[in-house]
């Protein structure tokens, strides 16, 4: 009764061909994507929000859990903000995973070495996740 999930994160699991791919070769029912919903982006410099919806979609029946992660891409570097202030559609992610009949486990992915921001207080850290959570709340999920 183990799940397996692997992570979108480059090589074998890079996208939605590959870890299409990966997971038939290895051919087992426990194992399953974790989508992680930057590095879609992360690891596919040139997705737009139209080509992560399709790769999602492509994924969406075999996904065991999300990490809801933001991202702004640059060209000397990427930044990882809070949840709502980068290129991620968190709306049609939820629709394209409700329609797959998936409505979690979900994790907050606030990355403080990628992140916006630059603080040795922990308490910034934490204004970055309850504002992601404010913005998830904010499209009508996590009610609760």
């Amino acid at each position: 009764n183990v799940k397996i999930a692997l992570e979108i994160h480059g090589g074998i699991m890079a996208n939605a061909h590959e870890a299409l791919r990966t997971m038939s070769e290895v051919n087992r029912p426990n194992l399953g994507v974790n989508f992680d919903t930057a590095n879609i982006y992360f690891y596919n410099e040139t997705f737009t929000t139209a080509d992560a919806a399709r790769e999602l979609e492509s994924l969406a029946g075999h996904v065991f859990h999300v990490h809801l992660k933001d991202i702004i891409r640059g060209k000397d570097r990427h930044v990882l903000p809070r949840l709502g202030k980068g290129e991620v559609d968190f709306r049609k992610v939820f629709d394209i995973l409700h329609k797959a009949g998936f409505y979690g486990p979900f994790s907050f992915e606030v990355e403080t070495f990628h992140g916006a921001t630059q603080s040795g207080d922990i308490n910034a850290y934490i204004d970055d996740l309850l504002a992601s959570i404010e913005t998830i709340k904010s499209i009508g999920e996590f009610k609760i």
